[in-house]
């Protein structure tokens, strides 16, 4: 589990939302605006590996948000990513930034879950040139 304080990373060029945005497939509880404002956050976060945000990637297992705290469970491309902290502190930092009543913001790594190409959504697989 990783607790990132605010601002640790700051994001440079990352690519915002589409205009065809819709809310994704993972579990989510809890305040709707506050949910809706940190999966924006969260698409603001590139894979550097394949350069597609983790949303569209399939890799935001569960997203949670109650009385100003916000939860995100996140996965990996690979269980060994070399830049799974950085990953997680780019998420982390990204929803303190979006999600202005944000009191408290936990994003935890699931190494476990293995991912897979079917996890990503149908703008994911656009912009991986697969139709």
């Amino acid at each position: 589990m990783i607790n990132w304080p605010a601002r640790l990373f700051q994001r440079r060029g990352a690519r915002a939302p589409t205009a065809d945005y819709q809310p994704s497939p993972y579990r989510r509880s809890g305040d709707k605006d506050m949910l809706d404002a940190a999966d924006r956050a969260l698409r603001t976060v590139i894979d550097p590996e394949l350069g597609i945000n983790i949303v569209d990637l399939g890799l935001v297992y569960q997203l949670r948000a109650h009385e100003g705290r916000v939860e995100a469970e996140i996965g990996l491309t690979s269980p060994s990513c070399p830049l799974a902290d950085y990953i997680a502190g780019q998420a982390c930092d990204a929803i303190w930034e979006e999600v202005e009543d944000a009191i408290a913001v936990k994003v935890t790594l699931d190494r476990e879950r293995r991912w897979s190409s079917h996890m990503v959504t149908p703008a994911g697989r656009r912009q991986l040139g697969r139709h």
